[in-house]
């Protein structure tokens, strides 16, 4: 089964209570900052936050070395940059699901298989959305839940556009987990696959994951021209034919075309109205 995100509810349910109220502080010092108060000091901070200055002081330096703060010449701290770039990624998400929510109900309805859109997040695959189709066979991927990206289409069509390297050092952290007897783990062999899907364009999936279920994926492209997201359907193999499989992976590569044309656009407009 799909892995859940659940490291929350592992830090929740642990007994180092001490990790969970450093994490809950921390969060708590970022809260205090907003446009009437784009910095603060430390004396600042420990006040509203009823805290002693000494632990206000070492959270708000752990937080600068992590970027979320950074420091000013006069003591003060403001919203770092790190911050910035975790809000874009949730405002991309966002605008990234609005541009896919038509096609993919689109793709859904053509054949009644379930289609996702999802995004590669180290060695894993997150789905951010699914439309389920209306077929007798449901593979569901809940939006949120993640995946080993080299046992699905969306994660062989994402690493295939990442550098050979790169992808060699990812994979090879820790051994491969195997989650169907159809599961491909040396990784040379995918290195090889991902070659050949980085020059198709699309990526075919027979079983590796769910033992009778195959999909196909396409990559949706930003603005800079790289992948963002990836686009996939779902389906039981024994019920498709070989002409079938063709028509599906044009429609699928069509799907993502549509939703790179509509994501891109709106990160224009998004960004002309910004200036």
């Amino acid at each position: 089964m799909p892995l859940r995100l659940s490291e929350y509810e592992v830090v929740v349910n642990s007994p180092n209570r001490d990790l969970l109220q450093s994490v809950e502080r921390a969060v708590r010092v970022l809260d205090c900052f907003g446009p009437d108060t784009p910095t603060l000091g430390v004396a600042e901070i420990a006040r509203r936050l009823g805290l002693g200055k000494t632990v206000t002081f070492r959270i708000a330096q752990t937080l600068v070395t992590t970027g979320l703060l950074e420091r000013e010449q006069d003591g003060r701290y403001r919203i770092g940059l790190h911050a910035f770039e975790i809000g874009s990624q949730f405002q991309l998400h966002q605008v990234l699901e609005e541009a896919a929510l038509g096609p993919l109900r689109q793709l859904a309805a053509r054949r009644s298989h379930t289609a996702y859109l999802g995004v590669l997040r180290d060695r894993y695959i997150t789905y951010l959305s699914t439309v389920e189709g209306a077929g007798p066979i449901q593979i569901r991927a809940t939006p949120g839940t993640r995946t080993y990206a080299h046992a699905t289409a969306l994660g062989t069509v994402l690493l295939a556009h990442l550098p050979t390297a790169e992808v060699r050092d990812l994979l090879s952290r820790e051994p491969l987990e195997r989650p169907s007897p159809n599961t491909v783990t040396d990784i040379d062999t995918i290195l090889s696959r991902l070659e050949r899907t980085r020059e198709a364009g699309y990526a075919i999936n027979s079983g590796e994951l769910y033992e009778a279920t195959g999909s196909i994926a396409a990559p949706v492209f930003g603005p800079s021209g790289r992948p963002v997201a990836a686009v996939s359907n779902g389906f039981a193999i024994g019920l498709v034919s070989a002409t079938e499989l063709q028509e599906m992976t044009r429609e699928v590569m069509d799907c993502a075309a549509q939703i790179s044309n509509a994501f891109v656009g709106q990160e224009r407009r998004t960004n002309r109205k910004a200036l």
